[in-house]
């Protein structure tokens, strides 16, 4: 059976945790991939978790589960009082849910004291794409991008899933790619010889005389760049020894955990 971490809430439409709801078919929920009930497995041997209900058909439904994810990690912006940003901590005056501004659409804009407005982009399944990043930056609108792939399939509780949005999650300023610019080359001369013609003559025989008996160069010295290192760290404050999602060439730190919470990770990860 498929193990499904978030489902739909009938009552309010809400997407869940397995930890929000009661146990069972009392939690009255659907999967938010085909729509049918699933029940709420809150036993005492494994992980918490959603299931289809009387799934003997070998369906191959996931859950919609990255969907879930996505408007899940969205409604935790709205209703958060503050979020971690690349420069540090905001405190949430207000959040607007996909809000029309122009010819662009954020996840969610978030309002900041003394004016100031964010732009905050969910990564599930794929990254901002370059047309609206340069659209935000148009409007001069600073946008950060959250990125919680590495999440996807992992059974979680709602809290630690919000922590991991509003906190520990690896997050980005998105701004749009510079324009290669080419050195400028000097122009070529139409004619050479008559650009040439006012310079000093050429001593081609001191230029043979050099090249048959070349001076020696003299030894070159090259001192090493300093190497920065990069430090990574599991979220307790231990070293980090194992790292996931990790592209340290295009800026990607990705997220680090140490040998305990790596190997509780591992656990909670769903095995199709």
């Amino acid at each position: 059976m498929i193990e499904i971490a978030w489902a739909r809430r009938k009552s309010d439409g809400r997407i869940v945790g397995v930890d929000q709801v009661p146990n069972g078919l009392a939690c009255e929920c659907e999967c938010t991939g085909c729509g049918r009930p699933v029940v709420a497995a809150q036993g005492d041997v494994n992980q918490h978790h959603f299931r289809h209900y009387a799934d003997d058909s070998g369906s191959s439904c996931g859950g919609g589960q990255e969907t879930a994810l996505h408007k899940l990690a969205k409604t935790i912006v709205m209703e958060a009082a503050s979020i971690q940003l690349p420069d540090g901590i905001r405190e949430i005056l207000s959040a607007e849910l996909e809000p029309t501004l122009e010819d662009v659409r954020p996840d969610v804009l978030i309002h900041t004291p003394n004016g100031g407005k964010v732009a905050i982009e969910i990564a599930v399944e794929h990254r901002t794409g370059d047309v609206k990043i340069g659209r935000l930056a148009a409007m001069g609108l600073p946008a950060v991008e959250i990125d919680i792939s590495v999440y996807r399939g992992v059974i979680m509780s709602s809290t630690e899933l919000a922590e991991a949005v509003l906190s520990t999650a690896a997050r980005r300023w998105l701004r749009p790619r510079k324009e290669r610019e080419k050195p400028p080359g000097l122009p070529k001369p139409k004619n050479w010889i008559r650009h040439h013609q006012d310079e000093a003559p050429v001593d081609w025989a001191a230029i043979d005389a050099r090249l048959l008996k070349p001076e020696p160069e003299p030894a070159r010295v090259e001192t090493p760049a300093p190497a920065i290192a990069f430090m990574h760290y599991c979220h307790c404050g231990r070293w980090g020894a194992f790292g996931y999602d990790v592209d340290l060439v295009h800026g990607k730190t990705g997220r680090w955990y140490c040998t305990e919470h790596r190997r509780e990770l591992m656990n909670r990860i769903v095995v199709p």
